[in-house]
């Protein structure tokens, strides 16, 4: 299991789309119409609010970000 984080859509994303993976797109200013990604944050410490990573949040670091990802 993988979960691949990018900043640049043509070269990020859509290369782990095409090979099966769960994508964020780490965009800091824009939000991109149509969503290209499975999720996007703006901040690397929201990685921790994924359903895919709540479990590592528990055991790491319980008092994580409080800016939720942005679910797409």
């Amino acid at each position: 299991e993988a979960i691949y984080v990018g900043d640049e859509i043509r070269t990020d994303i859509l290369g782990a789309h095409r090979v099966g993976m769960k994508t964020v797109l780490l965009s800091r200013n824009v939000i991109p119409k149509p969503p290209a990604a499975d999720y996007m944050i703006r901040d690397l410490a929201q990685l921790l609010d994924l359903p895919e990573l709540l479990q590592v949040q528990s055991k790491t670091c319980p008092a994580a970000a409080a800016i939720p990802a942005l679910i797409v």
